[in-house]
């Protein structure tokens, strides 16, 4: 076999080994990251169970009952404050007058 033969052939070899390990080594971190993912996931439901038993579900229409609610009380208050502040500067002016 000729020096430039056995340069080649190594030169083959060597890429063929590095593009091996560059495969092994991405495989092995999109199983970790499912892995992962799928721990955590099951650890989210373990905690929404737990969370459900102990405290009981509310369904989104309840939710979005409260929010409106939270909603139109902060909206009532900015409304019944400045409505008040329009009192009181009305009683200023006669008081000035």
């Amino acid at each position: 076999m000729s020096k430039s033969i056995k340069r080649q052939l190594s030169f083959f070899l060597i890429v063929l080994f590095g593009v091996n390990a560059y495969n092994y080594v991405a495989t092995r971190q999109i199983e970790h990251t499912v892995v992962n993912s799928s721990v955590q996931e099951r650890a989210f439901m373990q905690k929404r169970a737990e969370y459900i038993k102990n405290h009981g579900e509310t369904s989104m229409a309840d939710k979005e009952i409260k929010q409106e609610l939270a909603f139109r009380s902060r909206h009532a208050l900015m409304n019944s404050s400045s409505l008040y502040q329009r009192v009181e500067e009305q009683d200023l002016e006669k008081f000035v007058k």
